[in-house]
């Protein structure tokens, strides 16, 4: 990692130029409101509050605003972790799919079940992100599984301080508000019925590259969870393989991550194999002492980075992007996971300045040298039985001591009878 930063002032001011001249796509926020566990609004942010420690894990974007490359998710089980993650899911889903949605279609949302009054409430949805054009947009809808009921993105200039937000579209049902510089949007009202997003059917086929741009960008936020790789981790397997195969660079980058913790895997090799209906299949390949055995005989956590190597070269070599992960240390040792980690912190290995978000219980990362404060997030249940979602930065004690940068989080977080304290104004139950 990146550590002499610190040492050196005028270091520091020219890695923040560098920086600055190359603008990438950055998640920024995220707000769910009545989605399963999560009754009332949350508010997920990766723009870095004003602590001083590990500078280095910053992306500085324009105008100073700066963002964070990683957040971790600690909660207790049944805390709302994995529904916060389905949440972002859902949202995306219905962004990339649903302008192909007909009348019979439903839209991906749940609204919290144990309340009678929620229960028939509406999913809010809101996401802000940067694009490669120095401006935030804020983009959200309201639904429920059979009708959208309202859907805005509106843009403003990417700053720190709070610049004016102007509207791009704002439809509510069929009726579509838009600036004077996107009236030809008003020509869809006929085109989308009430499960489709606007977003998505104009992402797919208006002409203007602004909202091609936002439709793909959400197509590079992949997610990942247990029950995928349980389910789906040949069709996986499958998929990354042909990503090997076209660039070898990539491979190499699987093999070097993999011999980090797995010195007996000493190559892969990637082969066209007929099968026995005849077809032609790829198939892996690792090297043992100078033969091959297939892929199928390794680990869990072999199979997992054979996987997530692909993506993670990717985003860390190619293209801008977001990896997000439920459970991202399952099936993997916690030095695995760490190095994970770092490997997303270090802006040497994270070229194209990507984000991870990622659900965990390995405190290896729970540490004041790998992660900020405002890096580390925690999910409870608050006394409506709500999920609720804060950061260490909005913590002011646990335990009675005070939350700083070189207090011991994993023992802090490990004690019995843990208790959290908020300061007024970030206190949930407010």
């Amino acid at each position: 990692m990146t550590g002499n930063i610190h040492s050196c002032e005028n270091r520091e001011e020219q890695q923040a130029e560098a920086k600055i001249l190359e603008v990438e796509i950055m998640l920024l926020q995220i707000k769910i409101k009545n989605y399963k566990s999560i009754g009332g609004e949350i508010i997920f942010d990766l723009v870095a509050g004003s602590g001083s420690e590990l500078k280095d894990h910053l992306f500085i974007e324009e105008n100073n605003m700066k963002a964070l490359p990683t957040i971790a998710i600690f909660g207790a089980n049944a805390s709302g972790k994995t529904n916060f993650i389905d949440a972002i899911y859902d949202m995306c889903h219905n962004i990339i799919d649903s302008h192909n949605y007909d009348e019979n279609s439903t839209i991906h949302v749940t609204p919290y079940l144990f309340d009678q009054n929620l229960r028939s409430q509406p999913t809010e949805f809101e996401i802000f992100f940067s694009l490669n054009d120095g401006k935030e947009y804020k983009y959200g809808y309201k639904a429920t599984t059979g009708h959208v009921l309202e859907e805005w993105l509106h843009v403003r200039k990417l700053s720190k301080n709070n610049t004016k937000w102007l509207h791009i579209f704002n439809r509510k049902d069929h009726e579509i508000n838009c600036d004077e510089r996107y009236k030809d949007l008003s020509s869809y009202c006929e085109r989308i019925n009430n499960k489709k997003l606007l977003l998505s059917y104009v992402g797919k086929f208006s002409p203007d590259p602004v909202f091609s741009e936002i439709y793909n960008w959400f197509s590079l936020l992949f997610l990942i969870n247990v029950k995928t790789l349980n389910n789906d981790l040949q069709k996986m397997i499958d998929l990354c393989i042909n990503l090997y195969s076209k660039d070898e660079s990539r491979k190499d980058f699987l093999l070097k991550f993999i011999k980090e913790f797995d010195h007996s895997i000493e190559g892969i090799n990637i082969k066209d194999e007929r099968s026995n209906n005849g077809m032609m299949k790829r198939k892996v390949y690792t090297i043992h002492k100078d033969k091959e055995y297939p892929l199928d005989i390794e680990s869990d956590g072999i199979k997992k980075l054979f996987v997530c190597c692909a993506i993670w070269y990717e985003h860390l070599k190619n293209k801008s992007g977001v990896f997000i992960a439920d459970e991202l240390d399952s099936q993997l040792h916690p030095l695995v996971t760490r190095r994970i980690v770092r490997m997303y912190n270090d802006e040497e290995h994270n070229e194209k300045r990507s984000q991870l978000i990622f659900t965990s219980h390995n405190l290896v990362i729970m540490d004041n040298q790998e992660l900020r404060r405002d890096a580390i997030w925690f999910t409870k249940k608050n006394k409506n039985d709500f999920t609720e979602l804060c950061s260490l930065a909005e913590v002011k004690v646990i335990n009675g001591q005070e939350v700083r940068a070189d207090l011991n989080y994993e023992k802090n977080y490990l004690a019995k009878n843990l208790k959290i304290g908020y300061s007024k104004e970030n206190n949930p139950n407010n």
